[in-house]
């Protein structure tokens, strides 16, 4: 028995892809999921050609084993990387209004604490963190 592979004709492939479109299309609800499972079905034929003495229905059951092979490996990938991002993705907290005035009125209440100082203790916290200067910008060397 040969088991070489033989080359697959493009007007075979042609023949082949209605068919495979809606095979991908009932596999895969995604439609261009679905376009991919196509293409890669095709490349994976033209690379890896099914062996010689395949009929057409042949060919046509190798196209379906790879296109379910390949609809498998991309449903573990998804729920893989799904199962990835879930792992290490914060939990999303998005404050409220009422906790967004209140950190306005804690603001509001700060710079008037520190307007409120003495000039040299209130020129160095103002320069030091709300200008962002090092200490020893603003020291006067007397």
């Amino acid at each position: 028995m040969n088991t070489r592979p033989i080359p697959v004709s493009t007007e075979a492939l042609l023949q082949q892809s209605d068919w495979l479109r809606a095979l991908a299309s009932s596999l895969i609800s995604d439609p261009h999921a679905a376009e991919d499972v196509v293409q890669d079905t095709l490349v994976t034929t033209i690379a890896d050609p099914p062996l010689q003495g395949s009929s057409r229905p042949a060919l046509r059951a190798w196209m379906t084993r790879v296109a379910r092979r390949l609809v498998l490996q991309r449903s573990r990938r998804e729920r893989s990387r799904v199962h990835r991002e879930s792992a290490v993705a914060r939990p999303e907290e998005i404050a409220s209004v009422s906790e967004a005035v209140e950190r306005a009125e804690l603001r509001k209440m700060l710079v008037e604490a520190v307007l409120g100082l003495e000039a040299p203790y209130r020129d160095a916290v103002i320069l030091r963190y709300f200008e962002s200067l090092p200490p020893r910008s603003f020291v006067s060397s007397d």
